[in-house]
């Protein structure tokens, strides 16, 4: 419904300032892409949010590996 909507639309407009504030620049391993994903720091699922400060730009592969647990926590490595 427009509940819904209104959440994707939220979710878009925290992903393209996020993209933007790290100019598309994998935060972990330093790689500029064309098309970078946004990670949730702190997980939704776990009381984080869609702010900009639970976001971090990472590239495909060093989002699949922190999804993996194959990195060590992003607070070792994050900015």
């Amino acid at each position: 419904g427009r509940r819904a909507k209104r959440e994707e639309g939220a979710w878009r407009a925290a992903q393209r300032a996020c993209l933007k504030r790290d100019a598309y620049v994998c935060q972990r391993c330093k790689a500029q892409w064309k098309s970078a994903d946004v990670h949730h720091i702190l997980p939704r699922g776990r009381g984080g949010t869609h702010e900009l400060g639970n976001l971090v730009a990472l590239c495909r592969i060093c989002h699949s590996a922190v999804h993996d647990h194959s990195v060590p926590d992003w607070a070792d490595w994050i900015k």
